[in-house]
């Protein structure tokens, strides 16, 4: 197999070429029930939870298993806010992808909310973001598989 490089370059792209779609955010006082639902519906791991349009905290599909389940019994009563990650680290839209990296390993982060130079989310970035990212630089026969028939399907692996 022949070696291949990769243009490091790549870790200086602005996490906005990324060009991926707006966060969803709700408010933080919506309950854990219609929040789940939210999650389910749109088939997102995290969503943005704002406070009079400003960025309040974060929720994840962690979240939910490490504070939720076998700890709070009534979802309906209960709200983001009791259980979210209140004034979570965020990033600027025109920082490299090596900053969301770096933080990301560093603080065990899977999600970052990314901000506007207003303070608005524009959108969460995710460490499978990154990956794919990168992946897609690397050169066409690189990314094929040619066992692709070994591997499993997605839904087999649960």
């Amino acid at each position: 197999m022949s070696k291949v490089t990769l243009d490091l370059d790549i870790f200086d792209t602005p996490l906005k070429e990324l060009n991926l779609e707006p966060p969803l955010c709700v408010e933080s006082d919506l309950s854990l029930h219609d929040a789940v639902k939210v999650m389910q519906d749109k088939h997102v791991g995290a969503l943005l939870c704002l406070k009079n349009n400003q960025l309040e905290g974060i929720i994840t599909e962690r979240d939910y298993l490490m504070k939720v389940l076998n700890n709070i019994d009534d979802l309906e009563s209960s709200s983001l806010s009791n259980i979210m990650t209140h004034h979570p680290f965020t990033l600027k839209a025109n920082e490299p992808i090596r900053k969301a990296m770096i933080e990301m390993n560093q603080h065990q982060f899977r999600n970052l909310p990314v901000l506007g130079e207003d303070g608005r989310p524009l959108f969460i970035v995710s460490m499978k973001d990154l990956v794919s990212f990168i992946l897609s630089k690397l050169p066409k026969d690189l990314k094929n598989n040619e066992d692709e028939n070994d591997i499993p399907d997605h839904d087999d692996l649960y």
